[in-house]
């Protein structure tokens, strides 16, 4: 059993995953619904940006600094 502040940190972590990866689909789905040239370059910008946030949420979680 967790300690209360543990369960209540692992809870918060869980829930930034999941946002960041609801943000990283709702990036995709952007960039796949936009037609403006000038705006698929900054959907294509949107995308990394989630994806990076993703990716880093995940590391910090198995506690990697790379």
């Amino acid at each position: 059993m967790l300690y209360p502040k543990r369960e209540n940190a692992a809870q918060r972590y869980a829930q930034s995953v999941q946002e960041a990866l609801q943000e990283w689909k709702d990036a995709v789905e952007y960039f796949e619904s936009v037609r403006d040239p000038e705006l698929i370059d900054f959907a294509a910008y949107g995308i990394e940006t989630a994806r990076r946030k993703y990716m880093f949420l995940l590391k910090r979680g198995r506690g990697g600094t790379n």
